[in-house]
């Protein structure tokens, strides 16, 4: 199947955006996802016209809680589920689940000893030889060692403290600028696989 690209990009307003002449570039995802111009509307459309608390019984929150079922039915049925009430739309996991999880129980807890017994437990379950505690356990074990890697980074990131700041970042030239994208994919890869980990343990 071919895709007019031109078409495509057209609906995307933000990609019309130039910085002294050149087409802006994005990188900062998932956050940062750009929106065709259809989303824009129909988030404008809401906040002008039904923009409102859940629950009431006037007629904008009404509406707003019927645009909501809507979107509720809509993932349900993208995603073949058997009703709208198995939809529920919370923070998502990459950036924002992350960052909570980091800046909550990260920096205030000893994580790699508070998780030793979910490992510990884990591994004795794996070797019940039994398939449902055998996956109980890999559950586990994957959760602890989740944390314990999360608080690898966190005393690992403790030795830059005060030391990287933008005086250290490389010039504004060519060369600079591709180190400085560098170091966003590294940070990135390291983001989004901890990201991963919260994904498969929320799968299991």
């Amino acid at each position: 199947m071919n895709y007019d690209l031109e078409t495509i990009r057209s609906q995307f307003p933000a990609l019309a955006l130039t910085d002294k002449g050149q087409p802006r570039v994005y990188l900062d995802n998932p956050a940062g996802t750009q929106v065709p111009v259809q989303v824009i509307q129909r988030m404008s459309d809401y906040l002008i016209h039904c923009n409102a608390n859940q629950g009431g019984t006037f007629k904008t929150s009404i509406e707003s809680d019927l645009i909501l079922e809507e979107a509720h039915q809509a993932m349900a049925d993208l995603l073949n589920a058997g009703s709208s009430s198995e939809i529920i739309f919370g923070a998502n996991i990459g950036t924002t689940l992350t960052g909570w999880l980091v800046a909550t129980l990260g920096f205030k807890l000893d994580l790699g000893e508070a998780v030793l017994p979910f490992v510990f437990i884990g591994a004795v379950l794996h070797l019940t030889g039994r398939p449902k505690l055998i996956a109980a356990g890999q559950a586990l074990t994957g959760f602890g060692l989740l944390f314990i890697g999360i608080d690898f980074l966190k005393d690992g990131m403790a030795a830059f403290e005060g030391t990287v700041t933008p005086a250290n970042f490389p010039p504004d030239t060519i060369v600079g600028r591709l180190k400085l994208v560098a170091i966003g994919l590294v940070i990135t890869l390291v983001t989004q696989s901890s990201s991963a980990d919260f994904g498969e343990t929320k799968n299991c």
